[in-house]
């Protein structure tokens, strides 16, 4: 898919901390855009908010079942590819219920609902959608958490004996001591953030990065949930006692009156061969541990570390990479499967194949060199934007009943997928690859060369003309 994902956002109005999070995120990479939202119940405080963040006045809504509605009509090349929810926990189910009714895809923040009876509803709702949904859980997008998933996976570590699991923050200690009333938020509303502040706010990342980095699902816990600021009727501290399926044992602690402590989200696993810490406030470091050898420090950027790690690092070692940066990875891979999605839908073959070909008439008559003697090497027929063309046809056009042509967005190797998958013959599939790299390599030359892309008429003519001569069969307009 050669453009952005457009998305909308419900909730992360003006002073909301985390909808602006999830917007830096999301833009971090320039391969997604926000084209609309419903970000506050207030249509008025909703409308000022768009104009700050310079979404079309049009598309910048008084409610979120407004927008579904609104969004959910466009045509399909200006609707959202999906929707981005950062609401309160209350709203999560009836946001996300709404969205998916109406065939758009959805990203939530953190907890996925307000109830366990919401989250199974939803997930019976997700199914019969199809749509994806993906949960912000964005400590799992640092590098080096997903090279410690890794180790896991192939057994490094041996067998897992137990994890520990810490969460602690000491913003709150202020009000316990009475210094501070200030943090008082809807987080301490049960009517709004659910049965559980503290543990269900950050402790939830600390079972989540136990889970992802491990895969141990909790078999029974024992937990100690306490409230330690007066007036306050949701926990700000708590202890569990965790059995993991398997026999593992573990302990998670989260607190917001962790006197002194920032953010210091980190994580221990022990197995018998050796174990591993990760700590958030350090996220560029891996330390792996063995009573029988040195301590090994694996740090982020480096050559030695390859696979998942890898791909989700973004600038070189020693240059740190942290919160956005992570975000921006849960929001990629997210990205990835909702460019799945829109690809893989069933189309009206007709109406996409006119569609394509209008697009291409449009581009000819205003981008075309319309120079006699010149063929501009992107531009004109049977150049590189016919064979671009045609292989995302061919993907709109056969990706619902072959998934494999939503792996690759270079053309080469979808001309290949194409071929393999006897949907293009090969003999065609290999004159328009030899063509395509042909064309790329002269304009590449001319670049270098700070000239256009434009070369004289008797240049690539056996190419351009079988480019010209698939086309024709490939649209099916010799009839």
């Amino acid at each position: 898919m050669k453009r952005k994902l457009r998305y909308g956002m419900v909730g992360g109005g003006r002073g909301a901390f985390i909808g602006s999070v999830h917007r830096n995120a999301a833009n971090l990479d320039g391969q997604i855009a926000l084209v609309a939202g419903a970000f506050s119940s207030d249509p008025k405080k909703s409308k000022q908010s768009g104009k700050d963040f310079h979404v079309d006045p049009s598309r910048v809504y008084g409610s979120y079942q407004e927008m579904a509605k609104a969004e959910a009509a466009l045509p399909a090349d200006q609707r959202i590819d999906f929707v981005s929810i950062v609401v309160q926990n209350y709203l999560h189910f009836d946001v996300a219920k709404t969205f998916l009714q109406a065939g758009i895809n959805v990203i939530c923040d953190k907890p996925v609902t307000y109830t366990l009876e919401e989250a199974r509803e939803l997930r019976k709702i997700i199914k019969k959608s199809k749509k994806v949904f993906a949960l912000t859980h964005n400590y799992t997008g640092y590098p080096m958490v997903k090279l410690a998933k890794e180790m896991v996976a192939k057994g490094d570590l041996g067998n897992i004996i137990k994890v520990v699991c810490e969460y602690p923050q000491g913003y709150a200690i202020t009000a316990l001591t009475g210094e501070d009333k200030s943090i008082a938020n809807w987080r301490a509303n049960p009517k709004i953030a659910g049965i559980s502040n503290c543990m269900g706010d950050i402790g939830t990342h600390a079972e989540n990065l136990v889970h992802y980095i491990t895969g141990l699902e909790i078999d029974s816990l024992c937990a100690d949930l306490s409230v330690n600021i007066p007036g306050r009727q949701l926990d700000d501290d708590g202890n569990v006692l965790v059995r993991f399926k398997g026999g593992a044992r573990g302990i998670i602690y989260a607190s917001q009156v962790s006197n002194g402590d920032e953010n210091d989200l980190n994580i221990r696993v022990y197995g018998t061969k050796k174990s591993l810490e990760w700590h958030q406030e350090d996220p560029n470091d891996l330390i792996v541990k063995d009573a029988r050898a040195p301590r090994q420090i694996y740090r982020r950027g480096n050559s030695y570390i390859g696979g998942a790690a890898a791909a989700n690092t973004r600038i070189p070692f020693g240059h740190p990479e942290g919160f956005i940066e992570a975000f921006a990875n849960v929001y990629n891979a997210a990205a990835e499967a909702i460019r799945d999605e829109v690809l893989c839908r069933e189309r009206d073959q007709e109406a996409l194949r006119v569609d394509v070909l209008a697009m291409r008439d449009k581009m000819v008559d205003h981008l075309a060199s319309n120079q006699p003697g010149c063929f501009h090497l992107k531009q004109d027929p049977g150049g590189i934007v016919d064979i671009e063309f045609m292989v995302q046809y061919g993907v709109l056009r056969w990706a619902s009943r072959h998934g494999e042509l939503t792996r690759f967005t270079d053309n080469v190797r979808l001309l290949e997928t194409l071929a393999a998958l006897e949907l293009m013959p090969a003999q065609d599939a290999g004159l328009l690859r030899e063509a395509y790299l042909a064309y790329r390599s002269a304009a590449h030359r001319a670049s270098l060369r700070k000239e256009k892309s434009i070369v004289g008429d008797g240049e690539f003519r056996e190419l351009r003309d079988g480019v010209r001569t698939i086309w024709q069969h490939w649209f099916d307009l010799s009839k």
